[in-house]
């Protein structure tokens, strides 16, 4: 559904596909319109329902990175969790990836192969976001093309810190059997530091709010939508008589959070 003027939504029908324009005064007690081409009721997505009070929207809270107050005692295990749990998490998408290709490259040769490398980057980018969510609270933007450049960006990163850690795991490697168990574990404490710096890295160059640098301008603010989870800035322009503001990716009207004071 998408908003033509205050009192007129654009709905399209889920039976036929036809696409009309109704009022307000359309809509039933059930929050459907009637299509004008096959007769059917429609659910107008986004419209509150008679007397119904529509919900309030999520103010956004989140800190980024760069705005936050240094935390420098938990710095050490959190890049060792981060980088360790991501290598364990890699040798399971290397499995898959490798089935993958085997797979693509028989039935679609060598489109196959770089269909395989797309999805690889969009695993590795997504595992990222998840870890940097859960060990540093960093948001990150997930859509198709930062998930592609995230994944792409960081499995390169880290084939090169793999290609210039090679020297030192061939050092520990020749540190003898009797050290071997001390060599290993060296080398995953080295490793695992770097990875979650690399990895913490590049995540942060996908980080929320960072696409354009700016911030928001005096008199906006940055509320989330109840209905499909965008984030957009408003205005007092974009409020109506109702108190409630249609967000700017599905339409769904919403109240925002009380106590925010809009110039």
């Amino acid at each position: 559904m998408a908003i033509i003027h205050e009192d007129r939504f654009s709905v399209t029908c889920a039976n036929c596909g036809a696409r009309y324009t109704y009022r307000s005064e359309n809509i039933n007690a059930n929050g459907q319109v009637q299509c004008q081409n096959c007769g059917k009721w429609v659910t107008a997505v986004g419209v509150p329902l008679a007397g119904e009070r529509p919900p309030v929207g999520e103010l956004e809270s989140y800190i980024p990175w760069n705005k936050r107050e240094p935390k420098v005692e938990n710095e050490i295990p959190r890049l060792l969790a981060h980088g360790f749990i991501y290598s364990i998490l890699s040798l399971a998408i290397s499995f898959i990836f490798m089935m993958m290709v085997v797979i693509f490259a028989i039935f679609g040769g060598f489109i196959g192969i770089i269909i395989a490398l797309l999805v690889l980057a969009e695993m590795i980018g997504g595992v990222n976001i998840a870890l940097a969510d859960a060990v540093w609270q960093i948001k990150c933007r997930s859509g198709q093309v930062s998930l592609l450049g995230h994944g792409g960006l960081l499995f390169l990163f880290l084939l090169i810190t793999g290609i210039l850690g090679l020297p030192l795991a061939f050092s520990l490697a020749m540190m003898g059997s009797s050290l071997y168990i001390i060599s290993q574990l060296l080398y995953l404490f080295i490793f695992s530091l770097i990875d979650g710096f690399v990895c913490r890295f590049v995540a942060l160059q996908f980080e929320i709010g960072t696409d354009d640098g700016r911030s928001l301008a005096e008199g906006y603010i940055s509320a989330t939508c109840p209905h499909c989870n965008s984030r957009y800035a408003y205005d007092s322009s974009s409020i109506d008589e109702k108190g409630t503001v249609a967000c700017q990716n599905c339409t769904y009207r919403f109240i925002l959070p009380v106590g925010v004071e809009l110039g």
